[in-house]
C-alpha cells in the first residue's frame, strides 16, 4: 500500500463513514464476550441481589461506582463475601459519582437485560465517539486527509478494543465523547466569539464530569489549547488563557462539590497515588507509569502482549518521548505542540493510578492525530527525501496494518481471561449454604470477587460468605488443627497483583492483629518478610473446620475440597 493509494481513498466523499464502519467491525467479536470482571458485580447491584453489601447512602444513584468507603463494616462485609481481599488497606477509598454512565448501566439490566445488548448499547457510544473525533479533527486540522487519517489511526487501534469491550468501563466511552465534543465547541467559540459555542461548551464537559473522571483531561487539554494552537499574531496568551477561565471556574466548583460529598479515590500510596497529598511519592510513580502510557499508544502491538517486558517497555517509552520533543522543533507546528502538549498534561491526572487503556482513552486520540500530522508531513516530502518516504512507510502503513490485525483479537480478550474464572467459579459444590463459610485458596483475586455473581447467574444460588486466603498456592504449606489453619511461604503470600489492595513498605500489616473475615473466624498475620509480605497466616474459626469449606484450586483450574483431617498438606503444584 502506498501512500497515493492511501491519500486517494481518504480523498472519497463517503471515507469518514467508512472509517467508522470499520472501527466497528472491528470490535465485533465483543457482541460475543458476554460479561467480565465488575461487570458480574454491576448485574447483582442492579437486580438487588447484593445482600445489600455494595449499597450505601451516598449520592450514588446505583452504587455501581462505590468501590471502598470509609465504612469499616461494610469493609468487613465485602471481604466475607470475597468481594475485596482480607489484606486490604482499611482506610483505601474509591468511591465515583458517575449518574450519567450509572443510568446507562441501568438501562443495559433493567431493559436491554442480554449481554449481547448491552455490548450493542457500548458500540453505539463508542460510533458517537468517532463522530465526535471527526468532527473535533477536522475542524482543529482544516485538512480532510490529516482529519480522516487521525480517525483512521485511532479508529484501527488495539490499545483501547478491551475499554470498549468492557461494559463496567463504558463510563470512558462516553466521558471521552463529552471531551470531545467540549473541545469542539470551544474551539468554535474562540474561532467565531460565539456565546452559544461557549455554552454548549461548558454544557458537554458538566455531562462528561457526570459520566467519569476521565473528562478531567479537558482541563489540561484546554490549556493546551490556549498555549500551543492559538495564533499568537492575534491573541495574546493572556487573552487565550482568559478564554478557559470559565470552564476552569465550573470545573473548580465541580471539584468541590466532589470532595465535599466523600467522593475520590484514595489509597495512601497504593494503587491509587494522590498528587497533593503525597507529591514526591506521586511524581515517582508517575515517572515509572509515563513511559508505558506512551509505549501503549505508539506502538501497534496490543500492551497485554508485552506484560513481561516492562523494562522494554520503560525505554521504548523514553525513546518515543525523546522523539516526540525533537519532532515539535522539527515540525514548527501548531497542531503538533497542541497535541504534545495535550497529551503530555493529560496524562498526569490520569496516572494517578496505574498506567491502563481505560483510563487513556483521550490520550490515544490526541496520540492518533498527532501521528496523522507527522505522517502526513513526511508523505508531502516523500517525493523529496527517499528517506522521509520510507520513514511514513513503516510507521504508518505497519502502524494500520498490525492494528487491524490485532483489534479483534483484544476484542475478544475479556471473553477468553474470564473464562478460567468462570470455570472455577462453576466448579464449587452447588449448595455452599451446607458450609458455615467458604475459604478458597489459589484463585486470581479478581475472579474470586465475581464467585458469587457468576454462580447467581449460573444457578439462581443467592450470595454467600466467600472468603479469599491466598491467590497463589506454589510452595505455600498447610498446617490445620481441629479449628485452625496455618499458611505459609518464605517468600511471601501475597503476589504482586495482590499489593494493589496495600502499600507493604508504607503501611504493613500488623502482627498478631486479628481481622475478621467470616462468622467469627479470623485470620491473623503471625510473620511477615523483610519486605512487609506476610509469610505465616493464621485462620481460627470458632467451629471445628470440618464445618466450613475450604478449597483450593488445581492444575486444570478446577477447585477440590482439601481434608482438614489431615495434619499437614505442602501444595506445590503450578496454578
Amino acid at each position: 500500500m502506498s501512500f497515493k493509494f492511501l491519500f486517494y481513498l481518504l480523498s472519497n466523499k463517503h471515507a469518514a463513514w467508512f472509517i467508522g464502519v470499520l472501527g466497528l467491525m472491528l470490535m465485533m467479536p465483543s457482541l460475543f464476550t458476554g460479561f467480565y470482571a465488575d461487570d458480574y458485580n454491576f448485574y447483582l447491584l442492579a437486580m438487588k441481589q447484593d445482600q445489600g453489601l455494595m449499597q450505601t447512602d451516598n449520592l450514588s444513584l446505583f452504587d455501581f461506582f462505590t468501590f471502598l468507603t470509609s465504612d469499616t463494616e461494610r469493609t468487613t462485609a465485602l471481604i466475607n463475601y470475597g468481594l475485596l481481599p482480607w489484606w486490604i488497606d482499611r482506610d483505601m477509598k474509591l468511591v465515583l459519582f458517575r449518574p450519567f454512565s450509572e443510568l446507562t448501566h441501568w438501562f443495559d439490566f433493567h431493559v436491554l437485560s442480554w449481554p449481547w445488548l448491552m455490548h450493542v448499547h457500548s458500540l453505539m457510544w463508542y460510533a458517537l465517539l468517532l463522530w465526535a473525533a471527526y468532527k473535533l479533527f477536522i475542524n482543529l486540522t482544516g485538512k480532510k486527509q490529516v482529519a480522516l487519517l487521525g480517525l483512521l489511526f485511532f479508529a484501527v487501534d488495539a490499545t483501547h478494543a478491551v475499554t470498549v469491550t468492557w461494559i463496567a468501563n463504558r463510563n470512558a466511552i462516553i466521558a471521552t465523547f463529552f471531551i470531545l465534543m467540549a473541545i469542539y465547541y470551544h474551539h468554535l467559540y474562540r474561532v467565531d466569539e460565539s456565546k452559544k459555542a461557549l455554552l454548549l461548551s461548558l454544557a458537554f464537559i458538566f455531562l462528561g464530569l457526570l459520566s467519569g473522571e476521565l473528562a478531567l483531561s479537558v482541563v489540561p487539554i484546554l490549556f493546551a489549547y490556549a498555549c500551543c494552537f492559538e495564533d499568537r499574531k492575534k491573541v495574546s496568551l493572556l487573552n487565550s488563557l482568559k478564554a478557559i477561565a470559565p470552564a476552569a471556574l465550573f470545573i473548580s466548583g465541580w471539584l468541590v462539590f466532589y470532595k465535599l460529598n466523600g467522593f475520590g479515590a484514595d489509597s495512601d500510596g497504593g494503587y491509587y497515588n494522590d498528587l497533593f497529598k503525597q507529591p514526591l511519592h506521586f511524581g515517582l510513580k508517575f515517572l515509572e507509569r509515563f513511559p508505558l502510557a506512551l509505549s501503549m499508544q505508539f506502538q501497534p502491538i496490543p500492551f497485554f502482549l508485552l506484560t513481561d517486558l516492562d523494562n522494554v517497555n520503560f525505554i521504548v517509552g523514553y525513546v518515543i518521548a525523546s522523539l516526540l520533543i525533537i519532532g515539535a522543533y522539527l515540525m514548527k507546528n501548531r497542531l503538533y505542540n497542541f497535541c504534545l502538549c495535550a497529551l503530555l498534561l493529560s496524562c498526569i491526572p490520569m496516572l494517578s493510578a496505574e498506567a491502563q487503556e481505560r483510563n487513556l482513552m483521550v490520550v490515544g486520540l490526541l496520540s492518533a492525530l498527532l501521528l496523522s500530522s507527522v505522517i502526513y508531513r513526511l508523505a508531502i516530502q516523500a517525493n523529496k527525501k527517499f528517506l522521509n518516504r520510507n520513514i511514513a512507510m513503516v510507521i504508518g502503513v505497519g502502524h494500520l496494518l498490525l492494528s487491524s490485525l490485532f483489534k479483534p483479537v483484544y476484542a475478544y480478550l475479556p471473553k477468553v481471561l474470564d473464562e478460567p474464572g468462570k470455570k472455577a467459579a462453576l466448579s464449587l459444590p452447588k449448595d455452599l449454604d451446607q458450609y458455615k463459610a467458604t475459604f478458597i485458596l489459589g484463585n486470581d483475586l479478581f475472579d474470586s470477587a465475581k464467585v458469587s455473581a457468576i454462580r447467581y447467574l449460573a444457578f439462581g444460588e443467592p450470595v454467600s460468605p466467600i472468603v479469599h486466603i491466598v491467590s497463589r498456592t506454589e510452595d505455600v504449606s498447610i498446617r490445620f488443627t481441629n479449628k485452625s489453619m496455618v499458611l505459609s511461604k518464605s517468600g511471601g503470600l501475597l503476589s504482586e497483583g495482590d499489593e494493589l489492595f496495600r502499600n507493604n513498605q508504607l503501611k504493613p500489616l500488623k502482627l498478631m492483629e486479628p481481622i475478621s473475615v467470616a462468622n467469627n473466624c479470623y485470620l491473623t498475620v503471625l510473620k511477615l518478610t523483610l519486605k512487609n509480605n506476610p509469610s505465616t497466616v493464621r485462620l481460627k474459626c470458632p467451629e471445628p473446620l470440618s464445618e466450613y469449606g475450604i478449597f483450593k484450586k488445581n492444575s486444570e483450574g478446577y477447585f477440590e475440597k482439601i481434608d482438614t483431617s489431615l495434619s499437614k498438606e505442602v501444595m506445590k503444584q503450578a496454578r
